[in-house]
């Protein structure tokens, strides 16, 4: 939560040592000249910005969300660490003072916002890529087959979708159809309940990521894959 005095958060309020702002109307002030008060509020948001960065340093956040007047942050975002930029996925216009609650709920409400318009991008990314025979692919069995080779790079599944299917004893093929012995390395296949749940671990051991999502364009397919090749 940014604001022209100071930052809102423990780790951040850590990092100021007590310090107070000298602008006028502000925590520890006295009345000063409308450039020195300028100054100032520069410094104190570079400075939340420095922390800022530390803290992300040792928490690795994959997103940030900015909150505060909207005037404040826009000149917070202009002092932010370019390697920050690309971490901010969005802005909560809240009153400084407001309480944890409020702002909590303003920022989860948010997130859920953001989470699923990308989660809209991704299956639109899949589908239309599996439409024309691109990087993406859509049914079980395609999915499958993709994920043994090691090429998906971003895997979907429709909530709740499972199915049963047959894993190689040897090499760990996967796949939906009944096969007497694996063309690859020649070993049994042993039945297992859910080939949706082995190909998700799959993809995760090889490096990709796996997203669950609701979308009405996955109610046929149910799974689908972007890949990287």
């Amino acid at each position: 939560l940014v604001d022209r005095r100071e930052a809102e958060g423990e780790d951040v309020r850590h990092t100021r040592k007590g310090r107070g702002s000298s602008v006028h109307g502000m925590r520890g002030g006295a009345p000063l000249s409308g450039r020195r008060e300028a100054e100032l509020i520069h410094r104190n948001l570079k400075e939340i910005a420095s922390a800022l960065a530390q803290f992300c340093q040792k928490h690795k956040p994959r997103r940030l969300l900015l909150g505060g007047a909207e005037p404040t942050v826009a000149q917070f975002q202009d002092v932010l660490p370019s390697s920050l930029h690309d971490l901010v996925s969005g802005t909560v216009g809240v009153d400084v003072d407001a309480g944890e609650v409020e702002i909590r709920e303003q920022a989860y409400a948010l997130l859920e916002e953001l989470e699923e318009e990308r989660h809209e991008r991704v299956v639109d990314a899949v589908v239309t890529s599996a439409a024309k025979g691109l990087n993406g692919v859509v049914g079980l069995d395609q999915t499958l087959s993709v994920a043994n080779e090691g090429r998906v790079q971003i895997l979907l599944v429709e909530k709740g979708y499972h199915q049963p299917g047959y894993r190689c004893t040897g090499c760990g093929y996967l796949t939906t159809q009944h096969l007497d012995k694996c063309v690859f390395c020649g070993n049994d296949f042993a039945e297992i309940p859910d080939a949706v749940e082995a190909v998700v671990t799959q993809v995760v051991e090889k490096g990709g990521t796996v997203e669950v999502v609701n979308d009405e364009k996955m109610e046929e397919a149910r799974i689908g894959a972007l890949l990287r090749y």
